[in-house]
């Protein structure tokens, strides 16, 4: 499964902050749609025959958290390497579901602040919030 045209919209991004200037809100749309149109890679852990998705801690006072999303799995197995998860009984591993998945948990979960994407290598953070306004103003050009 690739997800080519995100992780190349990204990686503009990245180099093109000062090049493009004004041209950036295009590449920020350009990103919104590569993620309504491509399917995700995001971690779940198995505890003792329980899965969930693994949340980033991005504020320990509040528990506020960011879902890491990957591009491809070579970018999922660099994360994978890096964290220390071996807990007797745990595993990580690979899932794949679509932006409607964060969405549904943006709208119930006032602590998740959205997605990262690539946490290991280009760590692009993606609030939640501008994804479900995103979202709205997709389904009304429908």
């Amino acid at each position: 499964m690739k997800n080519n045209k995100l992780r190349k919209y990204v990686e503009k991004y990245e180099k093109s902050i000062e090049e493009y200037g004004n041209k950036l809100d295009l590449i920020i749309d350009n990103i919104n749609k590569s993620l309504f149109n491509e399917k995700l890679i995001t971690v779940k852990s198995k505890i003792n025959a329980q899965e969930t998705i693994v949340r980033i801690i991005e504020n320990q006072m509040t528990n506020s958290y960011l879902i890491p999303v990957f591009t491809d799995l070579k970018e999922f197995n660099k994360l994978k390497e890096e964290i220390d998860f071996e807990q007797e009984g745990s595993t990580l591993s690979p899932y794949i579901t679509d932006i409607h998945e964060f969405i549904e948990i943006g709208l119930t979960d006032p602590k998740f602040e959205g997605i990262i994407i690539n946490p290991s290598s280009q760590n692009f953070r993606i609030e939640i919030n501008s994804v479900i306004e995103y979202n709205s103003k997709y389904l009304k050009e429908q």
